[in-house]
């Protein structure tokens, strides 16, 4: 997709020459290029899904996008017990 430059595209699929479905998207192109290779990256969201919990993201190259791999109550960072 990153060959459709920035910016609001749609999609129409069509069987046997008839519409069957039809969405909008969006592309960012990225600095990198048209598919970002060998990188990997893990980032934490904080207050999400809801206040006090956190989700782990990493980089899935294969589907160039970031995907949830962990959810977990955010760690008080004032609880030192067990360090």
């Amino acid at each position: 997709m990153a060959l459709l430059g920035t910016g609001t595209h749609e999609a129409v699929a069509f069987a046997d020459g008839r519409q069957i479905g039809r969405s909008t998207f969006s592309v960012t192109k990225m600095s990198t290029g048209e598919f970002l290779q060998n990188a990997s990256k893990l980032a934490i969201g904080y207050n999400f899904p809801s206040y006090g919990k956190e989700v782990w993201l990493e980089w899935i190259e294969s589907a160039q996008n970031f995907a949830i791999t962990k959810e977990q109550e955010t760690p008080d960072p004032l609880d030192v017990a067990g360090i």
